[in-house]
């Protein structure tokens, strides 16, 4: 259980790296909603509707989530 929560943790610091630098790059953060569409429409333009790469999102709720982690 102990090395669970050390992972939880660990997934949670990386998510707060990568949407700080989303933050200061973009200036904000998608929610959920908006990244379901991006992740649409990248799919649909670079791979043309069917299986390829497409870069993960970190999305609003998925920072407010890592903090929570982290602040635990």
């Amino acid at each position: 259980e102990a090395q669970k929560q050390a992972e939880r943790v660990e997934e949670a610091k990386k998510v707060i790296q990568e949407a700080e630098r989303t933050i200061a790059d973009t200036g904000s953060l998608m929610t959920n909603d908006q990244a379901k569409e991006w992740v649409k429409n990248y799919n649909n333009l670079y791979n043309e509707g069917g299986e390829g790469y497409i870069p993960e999102v970190i999305t609003q709720e998925m920072y407010d989530w890592a903090k929570s982690i982290v602040g635990k």
